[in-house]
């Protein structure tokens, strides 16, 4: 999950970054118990700039661009299983978001 630059809604502030990431990690965990399957998976969570647009000409899809995406993907990959790795600038994001109440 990334979240580039200052939040749209309080419904896209960090933390609800943060706590979806904790939400999807669990809801898997649950359906594959239901199913009786062993699925985990694990999310990176990071906070900064990127650019986005609509690459293909064939199959258009919105892509994102950026140091945002290169530092998200690093912290996907190398978190450990059934867990959340959230960066430096997302946990001060988080840090300075709690201060305000």
């Amino acid at each position: 999950a990334g979240q580039a630059g200052r939040p749209l809604t309080e419904r896209n502030s960090p933390a609800s970054v943060v706590l979806f990431a904790l939400d999807m990690v669990r809801e898997t965990h649950r359906w594959s118990a239901g199913r009786g399957e062993a699925i985990s998976c694990r999310v990176g969570v990071q906070t900064g700039q990127c650019v986005g647009g609509v690459v293909g000409s064939d199959m258009q899809r919105y892509h994102l661009f950026g140091g945002l995406m290169t530092e998200l993907e690093v912290l996907e990959s190398t978190a450990p299983r059934g867990r959340v790795q959230v960066s430096a600038s997302c946990y001060g994001a988080v840090a300075e978001e709690l201060e305000r109440f």
